[in-house]
């Protein structure tokens, strides 16, 4: 059994590592993240990670892909698929494509007005299927736009 006393609660892993700014964004340069982590785990003794998706820059639009191939084979990961909150019609059926890939839960990025409009606007349906699956959500904002989840989550 797992010891979640040992686990990291926010990672990301990216194929070809993070490009937002960072060393491996340099030309030539390539970091296999989870190799990286997982010497991490050993150094440190971490036992799982609960592992955000995020596909909301060029570099990254296949996060979840990416998520998918690697949960089969390292039990310690814990994904959260990144929601893209554009595709409402499709919410619910991406949600159990999801679960069936072996996802945990959601990652939301809500970092401009535009996106609480888009929060709002999600069906009830929606966060009952979080509930009824016992799904994790996590959220990533600022300060400043937290004030609409007070009606999300009444």
């Amino acid at each position: 059994m797992i010891d979640f006393s040992k686990a990291d609660a926010h990672i990301h892993l990216f194929e070809g590592g993070y490009q937002g700014g960072s060393l491996t964004s340099r030309p030539g340069v390539e970091v296999d993240e989870l190799l990286c982590y997982q010497s991490l785990m050993k150094d440190h003794h971490i036992e799982a990670a609960l592992v955000v998706g995020f596909e909301g820059d060029a570099f990254c639009r296949q996060n979840n892909d990416f998520l998918a191939e690697l949960i089969p084979y390292h039990p310690w990961i814990y994904a959260l698929a990144y929601c893209h909150l554009d595709h409402q019609p499709d919410l619910i059926p991406q949600l159990e494509y999801w679960k069936m890939k072996g996802f945990q839960g959601i990652s939301l990025y809500l970092l401009e007005e535009s996106d609480y409009t888009k929060l709002l606007a999600i069906p009830l349906e929606f966060w009952e299927w979080l509930v009824q699956n016992d799904w994790l959500v996590s959220v990533n904002s600022f300060g400043a736009l937290w004030g609409p989840w007070k009606v999300v989550l009444k």
